[in-house]
């Protein structure tokens, strides 16, 4: 077989779940090549519960409503109506962004500041939440970069609405996940609540412990 390939082997018609040691027995398949998988989300707050994740509208309003972020056109630059993030790549190496969008024209991946060239095909979603993605490389470390997601038509009346946005490292796009600080923020957060509960709960007890005390003293009130 040619070197470096990797190859899948299945066995048809065997009577036991013994490996055999004879290719021959095999029925064999490549399997997919040079595939980098990732997973970890390097972007905050990506799905945009607390704010926009740092994503930013050009040329047009953004807004940020039931965790969606949307571009209304105002129609003063059709052309270069766009999301666009910055943030600082630690590592070198190949990245794949994906993102899940709707808009009522095309969008394009495209004008990366500090990145190799992108795939630069327009994705028609028909306005109907759709996941696109593209890869791109970073060739040095603690690189910024400026990622731009371009509207197709940026006229007055079109519409483009980003649900939630995944950068990861490697060549194939994973399920959205939240970012592990993001995790660890909801879990900052339970604590901080629960505490504030318990000394709520402490401060209700020791009031009630006040009103319910019993006073005693040797002589008659007079």
């Amino acid at each position: 077989s040619p070197e470096g390939k990797l190859y899948i082997g299945l066995a048809f018609n065997k009577t036991t779940p013994e490996e055999s040691n004879n290719p021959a027995d095999y029925t064999w398949s490549e399997m997919p090549q040079n595939i980098e998988i990732g997973g970890r989300n390097l972007l905050l707050d990506s799905h945009f519960y607390n704010s926009s994740g740092g994503w930013q509208a050009r040329n047009s309003p953004l807004s940020r409503e039931n965790d969606v972020i949307t571009i209304y056109p105002n129609g003063s630059n059709i052309g270069a109506t766009r999301f666009e993030l910055t943030i600082v790549i630690k590592e070198a190496g190949v990245y794949t962004l994906s993102a899940k969008v709707k808009a009522t024209t095309g969008l394009q991946f495209r004008g990366f500041v500090g990145t190799t060239a992108t795939n630069q095909s327009i994705h028609q979603t028909n306005n109907e939440w759709t996941i696109i993605s593209t890869q791109f490389e970073i060739t040095e470390p603690e690189k910024e970069i400026i990622i731009r997601l371009y509207l197709q038509d940026g006229s007055a009346g079109q519409v483009a609405s980003m649900d939630w946005a995944k950068l990861e490292k490697g060549n194939k796009a994973t399920d959205w996940t939240p970012a592990p600080e993001d995790v660890q923020a909801e879990i900052d957060e339970a604590k901080q609540e629960a505490e504030r509960a318990k000394q709520e709960a402490q401060q209700a007890k020791t009031t009630a412990d006040g009103k319910n005390s019993v006073f005693t003293q040797s002589t008659q009130p007079s």
